[in-house]
Parts: C-alpha cells; sequence; structure tokens
C-alpha cells in the first residue's frame, strides 16, 4: 500500500500532459464512434442469440416464425454490419481489410474455435461428472481447477 501511495504522489508530481479542454474532447471522441456498426452489430448477435435461446429453451420447431424470423433478422444484420464496415464507416469496429489478410484472419478463426473448445469444457464437464459420475456440485467444480490454473495468466 504505501508503495501505490507513494506512486500515485510520484506521478502528481512529475506528470504533466497537457489535456485538451474536455467537452471538445468529450464531443470529438463521441463523434468518432461507429454506431450503425455498433448498431448492426448488436442487432445480429442479440438476434441470433434470441433465436438460439427460444429454439433450446422453449423448445420451439426450427420452423417456428419466432426462430425463423430472427434467424433472417440476423443474417440480414450481419450483410449490413459487413457492408457499413466496409463502405460506410470512418472507422470502423472490425476493419475489414484484416480479415483480408492471412495472419489475422487465421488468429481470429484459431480464437473462435479456441473459445468454442473452452466455453463448451466449462458448461459440459460440471454436467458429466453430476450427471454420469454422481458427484456434487463441489466435486464436479473441483474437475475445473486444473483449467483455471493452467489458464491463469501471471505475468
Amino acid at each position: 500500500m504505501p508503495i501505490l501511495a507513494i506512486s500515485f504522489a510520484l506521478v502528481l508530481w512529475k506528470v504533466d500532459v497537457p489535456l485538451p479542454s474536455k467537452q471538445s474532447a468529450f464531443r470529438v471522441k463521441l463523434a468518432r464512434i461507429d454506431w450503425l456498426g455498433s448498431l448492426t452489430l448488436v442487432t445480429a448477435v442479440g438476434s441470433l442469440l434470441v433465436a438460439v435461446t427460444l429454439k433450446t429453451a422453449e423448445e420451439m420447431p426450427w420452423s417456428s416464425p419466432a426462430v425463423w424470423g430472427l434467424s433472417v433478422i440476423s443474417v440480414i444484420a450481419l450483410v449490413s454490419f459487413v457492408f457499413v464496415e466496409m463502405y460506410v464507416s470512418r472507422e470502423p469496429i472490425l476493419p475489414m481489410r484484416l480479415l483480408s489478410q492471412r495472419t489475422p484472419a487465421c488468429v481470429a478463426v484459431s480464437n473462435f474455435f479456441l473459445s468454442f473448445v473452452g466455453f463448451s469444457l466449462l458448461y459440459n464437464v460440471p454436467i458429466y461428472f453430476t450427471a454420469v459420475r454422481l458427484q456434487t456440485a463441489s466435486q464436479a467444480g473441483l474437475h475445473l481447477l486444473p483449467n483455471s490454473v493452467g489458464s491463469n495468466n501471471s505475468d
């Protein structure tokens, strides 16, 4: 705690960064936000999540108008997002040039599959140990401990 207080005092004393006026800086920051890209991305992801949730939680068939309609809205919003990011936005959320380059595209695909596997493990391992092995929830959670320890970044 004393080191934190000394560091705070040194930063206040030695660091002098000239800042623009708060009002103009705030307006500039608001103007740089990709509002249309954000709206289309949220619409695409949100409607897809609601459609899948209705299919699984409410046990609606895929042919249900709600599930089908939300899926169509998601696809339309995703296509709109790509169009907005490519042709409309000055500062896009996801510059499409990143996906046309090999290294960033491969990183994005590998992160997608790594996340898919990680979340699948976090969901299915406790279910397996509670339903098949008839262990308590605490015992099932202990099986996730090596995963948590192994993925901890203590740099």
